[in-house]
Parts: C-alpha cells; structure tokens; sequence
C-alpha cells in the first residue's frame, strides 16, 4: 500500500515535470491570441465607431517551438473587417507559421433616409436620421458624415429607413447644359477668355464638353460662377 503511494506520488512529480518542460519549449496559446488581438486592434484603430474583435478559439493540442521573435501580419487579400485571419509567423531559426481566425465588426452610427428621398432632390437635414448599425454588413459607400450628405443630389428614389450610400447621391450641378459660359483657357505665360456653350450638366471639378461658335468642341473643367478651365502645358 505504502508502495503504491510512493509510485504515485513519483508518477505526479514526473508528470509536473513533463509539464513544465513542455511549457519552457512551446508557444503558449494565450501568447498567440495575445499577438492576434493586439495586431487587430493597431489595424482597426483609426475606423470610426466601436470595433468589437472576437477571436476563434485554438486548438489546445497546438504545439509549436517557443519563440523569441514573433511577428503578427495579415495574409495577401486579406483585410482587417469581417471575418478574416491573422497570421503569425517566428522568425526564429526553428520558422513556423499559423493563422488564427478574426472576427471584426465596426459598430457605427450610419446616415439613413428620414423621409422618402426622390430622384434630383437636394438633401436637407430634415431628410436624414442615423442609426447604429455593424458597418461591415454595410455595402461599401454608406455615409457616417453628415456634412457629406447635406447639400447632394439623389441620383434615385430612396425609401425611408434606407441607408444613404455615395452612389445614391452626386454633387450638385455648378453648369447646365446648353447654359452659356466662360472659357478660359490658362498655359505658359498666357491667358484667353471666349464664351462657349456647355454640351452637358457638372458638378464642381468634374470634367465636361464644350463648344465653341466655331463649332469645335473641347474639354474643360467646370468651375463656379459659370467657368470652364482648360489648362495647357
């Protein structure tokens, strides 16, 4: 009996050992989640809103050499939203590689229509609302900026409660077509002025045809007060 409980008790002790020794020669899991978390968090911290990681647990049987140099990184097309990995390499000489799977969400306050929105009408603030919403099951284009949305155009109708993304919206025209405007054509050490007629409707900045009374056509930049630009080198 006496015999028995000595043989216990070494079994213990050499089982502790083992522990041990394996613990000094491995990688802790914690130590890899740890290194998962902290990469995510560094790459999410400049999104707005809340950002909520959950990382998937790791199989406890994982063993891998201890390491000294570790490096977190994100594998080639992969992006730090959804659900995605996070890959961990050692850069020791005894190299290894894992990947831990990341779950990312980006809770956020989204703008929304407050109203029905219809096509070619200016949005006001009375035609908003926002709503917080997990940004990453949102379309790409969904607006978290008041100051982008006032003051745009709907492209299309827009139910009520329905986000507002920048492909619903366009900024409002500065030139009509057929509108009669000034062209001013900039380059090295000169500058001319003709009026011409625009052939179609832009925004600040965008790019549109022109024709002048000889018929020719040319492509300026619109400009506010009725302005075409043509800059040449």
């Amino acid at each position: 009996m006496k015999k028995g409980r000595i043989l216990a008790f070494i079994g213990g002790i050499l089982l502790l050992l083992s522990e041990l020794v394996f613990a000094a020669t491995t990688q802790s899991i914690s130590s890899l989640l740890e290194s998962a978390e902290n990469f995510a968090y560094q790459g999410t911290r400049d999104l707005p809103g809340s950002v909520r990681i959950t990382l998937n647990k790791m199989d406890s049987n994982i063993a891998l050499p201890k390491c000294s140099r570790l490096e977190s990184f994100l594998p080639t097309g992969s992006r730090l939203w959804g659900k995605t990995s996070i890959g961990i390499r050692c850069n020791d000489q005894q190299a290894w590689t894992i990947y831990i799977q990341v779950d990312i969400e980006v809770i956020t306050k989204v703008i929304h229509s407050a109203k029905p929105i219809l096509r070619d009408h200016t949005i006001n603030e009375g035609d908003i609302v926002f709503k917080e919403v997990n940004l990453v099951r949102m379309s790409e284009g969904a607006f978290t900026d008041s100051e982008k949305v006032i003051g745009k155009v709907a492209v299309t109708n827009i139910n009520v409660g329905q986000p507002i993304y920048s492909q619903s919206v366009r900024a409002p025209y500065i030139i009509q077509r057929g509108q009669k405007v000034k062209l001013i054509v900039e380059g090295s050490g000169f500058s001319v002025s003709t009026e011409v007629e625009a052939l179609s409707a832009a925004a600040e900045g965008q790019i549109l045809q022109i024709r002048n009374q000889s018929g020719r056509i040319m492509t300026g930049i619109a400009r506010q007060d009725g302005i075409v630009e043509i800059k040449r080198k």
